[in-house]
């Protein structure tokens, strides 16, 4: 999968990624309950997902909630 190796490459240190990780998954869940995505668009809705978690990740070890909350905020605004 593109989104797990995106997050994976990333410079995060490896605390961080494991929080980052997490927060994925809790993200993806609660977007296709609330919005279930087509399955021809499952890989790029995941890399998105992905790039702005990352670009929200602080350097110091994040709460997942909290990155997860951030995350959907900017996606539901039209981020990334």
């Amino acid at each position: 999968m593109k989104a797990r190796r995106l997050l994976e490459s990333s410079s995060h240190a490896p605390e961080v990624l494991r929080v980052v990780f997490t927060a994925f998954d809790m993200a993806w869940e609660e977007l296709q309950r609330e919005h279930p995505t087509p399955p021809d668009r499952i890989a790029g809705e995941r890399e998105r997902l992905a790039s702005v978690l990352l670009s929200l990740a602080p350097a110091q070890v994040p709460d997942p909630v909290a990155l997860k909350n951030s995350a959907l905020a900017a996606l539901r605004r039209g981020a990334a």
